[in-house]
């Protein structure tokens, strides 16, 4: 405990991972502040920390100097968003396809799909289709813009797509439309409206929803520690 204090204060990023979410939240630092922690030890670890607000749901928390995560599979989303911060958005999404892994994962432990990776025939239909979607995400598409796109009818389209892709239509493109707007965040001074409207999310609140749901954090939530991986 003492190590991870002594570490602490000289700036160092305490990230826990799983079963090592115990020391971390020993060494105090963790209370009146929020974690998260396998489900499985959730309730215990609530009692072990009673001043640790836990969230069973999420799969990280990210409170910037102190990081916890929940099992193996979430410590692998919680790296690749410490390397997103820290080498930004395109420097992750390189990591995230060498590991044959989504570039983030779903934002609770309750969720399985986040950012779901298309596997169509090359030369199919809806390949072509998606491929020219995400070339204009920030495009006004609806569903049946998109089923047109397909050549396919509306129910047809959506029920493919689900099968394909595991998500609907709209929530894959609402994915897709947040790497550009972590670009922005990155790279930009613009307001979240504008971030929402450079990228065509039609309002700043359902960017910071979506936020929520695919990032776990919202967006300022999210710049904030990415600077403070900048900085370090």
């Amino acid at each position: 405990m003492q190590a991870l204090r002594a570490a602490h204060r000289r700036a160092a990023r305490l990230v826990g991972l799983c079963p090592s979410d115990y020391p971390v939240a020993a060494t105090g630092l963790l209370d009146g502040r929020s974690a998260t922690t396998h489900w499985s030890v959730a309730d215990h670890f609530a009692q072990r920390f009673p001043s640790v607000r836990v969230d069973r749901d999420l799969q990280y928390v990210d409170e910037g100097d102190v990081v916890t995560s929940a099992g193996t599979t979430a410590g692998m989303d919680r790296c690749l968003h410490l390397w997103r911060q820290s080498r930004g958005v395109e420097a992750a999404n390189r990591v995230a396809r060498h590991l044959v892994v989504a570039p983030h994962g779903a934002g609770g432990q309750a969720q399985s799909i986040d950012r779901p990776v298309p596997v169509v025939a090359a030369d199919s239909y809806l390949a072509r289709t998606l491929e020219q979607v995400t070339r204009d995400v920030a495009a006004l598409h609806s569903v049946d813009s998109v089923a047109a796109m397909a050549v396919m009818s509306r129910r047809s389209f959506t029920r493919r797509f689900r099968q394909t892709c595991g998500a609907s239509p709209m929530a894959w493109l609402a994915a897709q439309r947040l790497t550009p707007a972590q670009r922005l965040l990155e790279q930009t001074e613009l307001s979240i409206d504008s971030f929402a409207e450079a990228v065509g999310i039609v309002t700043a609140a359902a960017l910071r929803q979506h936020f929520r749901e695919l990032v776990g954090v919202s967006p300022s939530a999210w710049l904030k520690g990415f600077r403070y991986s900048r900085q370090r």
